[in-house]
């Protein structure tokens, strides 16, 4: 009789050693049943914000190609990355998702209950900005106690005689201009292609400015839809493009034509 309670006893304390180990597995992400995130936590998350993966409990969150539980992941962000919000929310599997872009695995899907909204943009990574690139300066150092030259001025040239008027003929109407394009083939209503960004992608900003918001980031080899433009500004010529449901502007340096 002794042996039969002995024997329940060291079952019992395995079954239940079993369900202690069961317990602690669980993956955070869209893969648990958990809900680590809370309603309070994701509100306001919008297109444009930006956002800090969360609510994990240490763990890696998944970033997946569409929204789903059965879609392919692309990767995984660790809790406390920053990522830009540039699409959504889409329902599916029980969960609200929203499109994020980061500058690691580029565009993808994450579930709300692991986005935290955050004020202010992605913190960039050294190479993460890639607009255009930037002249380094020149700057000569004259030995101590020696003196800047000073330029000899110069007289101003003698006064030229007005031309004598001449007879000039009617010109022909001149033909309606074309749309805008650059001299590599870009033109309005024509397609685009991300290079030249060494697979950190391209900015799309709000305006024709390098301090402009970020409207998103295009990864290197995305295909754009040319709105408007050529424009110039800050010594650079830009391009109003649509992509992935973002419209913004870009610099002329990282596309070429598609088809």
């Amino acid at each position: 009789m002794a042996r039969g309670r002995g024997l329940r006893y060291q079952v019992g304390v395995l079954a239940l050693a079993a369900a202690i180990l069961a317990g602690s597995s669980g993956l955070a992400g869209p893969e648990s049943t958990v809900a680590w995130g809370s309603p309070a936590d994701q509100a306001g998350l919008q297109i444009g914000g930006t956002a800090r993966v969360g609510n994990s409990g240490g763990e890696d969150v998944n970033v997946r190609e569409r929204p789903g539980l059965s879609s392919v992941i692309l990767g995984s962000l660790p809790e406390g990355t920053t990522v830009l919000v540039s699409g959504g929310p889409e329902s599916a599997d029980g969960y609200r998702w929203w499109q994020i872009t980061t500058t690691s695995l580029g565009t993808g899907w994450m579930g709300e209950n692991w986005l935290i909204p955050v004020a202010g943009p992605p913190t960039p990574t050294p190479t993460q900005l890639v607009d255009a690139p930037i002249p380094t300066p020149v700057v000569t150092v004259l030995p101590v106690g020696v003196a800047t030259p000073t330029p000899a001025p110069t007289a101003p040239p003698a006064p030229t005689a007005p031309p004598a008027p001449t007879a000039t003929a009617p010109t022909a109407p001149t033909a309606t201009a074309a749309p805008a394009a650059s001299a590599g083939g870009l033109a309005i209503g024509g397609a685009a292609v991300v290079v030249g960004t060494s697979g950190d992608g391209l900015n799309v900003r709000a305006t024709p400015s390098l301090s402009a918001p970020l409207a998103g980031i295009a990864p290197e080899g995305a295909i754009m839809r040319i709105v408007d433009g050529p424009r110039s500004a800050e010594g650079f010529r830009w391009w109003l493009v649509s992509w992935n449901n973002v419209t913004g502007w870009v610099v002329e340096t990282y596309l070429i034509p598609g088809r």
